[in-house]
């Protein structure tokens, strides 16, 4: 079993984004340093960009480097880029694991209140509502009722 790495999830295309704004800049030409103004970032990150995409593309120099082209996708290549999407998505298990265990608690806790309170309706909200010979009906608890009539009459019977 492959143990979690901390930081940034793989990448899945040959080179990060970084490495290819690098290499953009490197085809351009110019020094490290100068690479560097361009893209905002130090002469040494440079560097480093330009080390990893070397070791990466097993390239002898920064000539061979600028005038390297990625092969076109083939299956290959998009198989490797969906193998890597889990990957990706791994730092975010955690998260969704304490997301689940929070709505679990949360259920539970609905639950418990249902229960301790036996179940009872809220007396205060109507518990249904009917459309009966031209007048709605509503049932506001275990015995009081209203209808609004047609001609705006409002009837009431039961406990008041």
């Amino acid at each position: 079993m492959e143990r979690s790495r901390g930081g940034r999830p793989r990448h899945p295309d040959i080179l990060t984004p970084a490495e290819w704004r690098v290499l953009g800049e490197l085809r351009k030409g110019g020094t490290n340093a100068e690479i560097a103004v361009r893209l905002g970032v130090s002469p040494d990150a440079v560097k480093y960009h330009i080390s990893n995409m070397l070791g990466k593309l097993e390239l002898e120099d920064r000539h061979a480097l600028a005038a390297w082209q990625a092969k076109p996708e083939g299956m290959g290549s998009r198989i490797r880029a969906l193998l890597a999407l889990p990957s990706a998505f791994s730092s975010l298990g955690r998260t969704i694991a304490w997301a689940a265990a929070m709505a679990v608690l949360a259920t539970v806790a609905v639950v418990l209140v249902a229960v301790l309170r036996g179940g009872e309706e809220d007396p205060r909200l109507p518990a249904e509502i009917q459309l009966e010979n031209g007048a709605v009906q509503v049932s506001a608890g275990n015995g009081h009722s209203c209808v609004v009539r047609e001609s705006g009459e409002i009837v009431c019977w039961g406990d008041n």
